[in-house]
């Protein structure tokens, strides 16, 4: 993510923007504010906690392209998991996960395309 981003094309668009959200409320504000217009958030994360690595530290990118909050108004993400058994990932392509479990990920890499 960070090899490319913020670089105009020769129209001046820009691809996709980088940012840094550094707390598990401004990832919330990042990731909801992307959903509703539509999008998906491509997070930075850790896998060494996630499920289906069982165990494996790689830096690693997912999309979060969901958000779900409960009647206790806990926060879950739902995230496209890019990697292949290859990689070393076992698990379904869509996961859900709790946002603060997702921030602990997250923090271990941390940057966001929006």
């Amino acid at each position: 993510l960070r090899a490319h981003g913020d670089i105009p094309n020769s129209n001046g668009f820009v691809a996709y923007e980088l940012a840094y959200p550094d707390s598990m409320w401004n990832l919330f504000w990042y990731i909801r504010w992307d959903i509703q217009k539509g999008y998906a958030t491509v997070s930075g994360v850790k896998t060494d906690y996630m499920p289906g690595w069982n165990g494996r530290k790689a830096y690693h990118i997912v999309a979060v392209f969901g958000i779900y909050y409960d009647s206790e108004y806990n926060n879950y993400y739902k995230y496209a998991e890019t990697a292949s058994r290859m990689a070393g990932y076992n698990g379904p392509f869509a996961q859900w996960a709790f946002w603060q479990d997702f921030y602990q990920w997250y923090s271990q890499n941390p940057v966001i395309s929006w």
